[in-house]
């Protein structure tokens, strides 16, 4: 991999097959997929499944809601498990919570890394033996959580800050399972996060919420009712309004995706390589002048992949470095810094 300058001095990286160059970006090496498994349509993945992609990390959603069947845990590399409108006690109405729970436990029992959203989290603190039960309060809208000792010093938890804020909608809350480790906490709710054994975590909170997300559940119908009714019923101070859900959708999200980003280390084998501080200066450049690009990753399959936008910021998370890429749409891509293929002035 060389830098070479183009027409305007704004160094790019070219591809040069011939140049032996250690810190040439790490094309992943293959992988079982993660599986996502997803208990209603609204409740997909977002931001953390581009975090899986970008980083060449396959992934297969499992619709357990629409009767899909979920596969051996010999043919996966590990599993998230996602939130939904219903709770973790409900399966009298929904048989397939029963299965779902068996799958956790063998999935934990083979020692591959577990993150669990929300209902996916009270979902594995059911599974390995803690308890699920309502909240004093609901927990609706952007709020912020507070590590513990542990949590500040834990790779994944750490990642945003130990004040970070994240979306949340939840009426319950877990009891973590004997043995495991509290990590936050928030004003509202005791329990945020757990984890157990090497790599299994659970968030009481969702983030993978960005701000499409967040929109894309305030269009659902009925929602503004049930926001409403939740002021009514409880303090208005752990209900947001919708236009309040939005709002700190700008700032709230910039969490969300430094989260996510941590959580994909989870189920990503290479170690972090650091890049060339030229590479990193490149990128703060193309930042800093609002510069339309086009980035090359490498994909779950290992192919290059190619996407446009601007680039927001570079972070620093435990694991590894990422930049956020802004697409024209508005979805955020976080990309690790040792999986860019290239970057480059996008020719309009």
């Amino acid at each position: 991999m060389s830098l070479r300058s183009d027409d305007l001095g704004v160094r790019v990286r070219t591809e040069n097959p011939t140049d032996d160059d250690d810190n040439m970006p790490q094309r992943p090496a293959s992988q079982l997929p993660v599986v996502i498994i997803q208990h209603a349509p609204h409740e997909h993945a977002a931001a953390l499944r581009r975090a899986l992609e970008s980083q060449g990390i396959p992934s297969q959603v499992i619709q357990i809601y629409a009767g899909e069947a979920l596969p051996a845990p010999e043919a996966i590399s590990g599993l998230v498990s996602l939130g939904g409108p219903m709770g973790a006690n409900d399966e009298i109405d929904y048989a397939w919570i029963r299965d779902e729970l068996r799958f956790m436990k063998r999935v934990y029992d083979a020692d591959l890394p577990i993150a669990g959203i929300c209902l996916g989290g009270q979902m594995l603190a059911r599974a390995l033996g803690g308890k699920v039960s309502a909240n004093p309060h609901p927990e609706i809208g952007w709020f912020e959580v507070s590590l513990n000792e542990k949590g500040s010093r834990d790779p994944i938890m750490s990642a945003a800050g130990t004040k970070p804020k994240f979306y949340q909608w939840h009426y319950d809350t877990f009891t973590p399972p004997p043995g495991a480790e509290v990590l936050a906490a928030s004003s509202i709710c005791e329990h945020q996060a757990f984890k157990i054994g090497k790599h299994a975590y659970g968030f009481q909170f969702h983030p993978e919420a960005d701000s499409q997300l967040v929109d894309e559940w305030l269009q659902i119908e009925g929602t503004d009712e049930e926001i409403l009714l939740a002021r009514i019923a409880h303090h208005q101070a752990c209900v947001q309004t919708p236009s309040e859900h939005l709002e700190n959708s700008r700032t709230g999200e910039l969490f969300s995706l430094s989260f996510v980003a941590s959580i994909s280390q989870l189920f990503q084998k290479e170690n972090y390589a650091p890049v060339e501080k030229s590479y990193r200066d490149l990128y703060d450049g193309y930042r800093e002048r609002a510069t339309q690009v086009v980035l090359q990753f490498y994909g779950s399959h290992g192919e290059i992949s190619p996407i446009a936008g601007r680039i927001e910021r570079v972070v620093e998370i435990p694991r590894g470095e990422f930049l956020f890429l802004r697409e024209s749409s508005g979805l955020i891509w976080p990309v690790r810094l040792d999986h860019v293929h290239a970057v480059e002035k996008l020719k309009i």
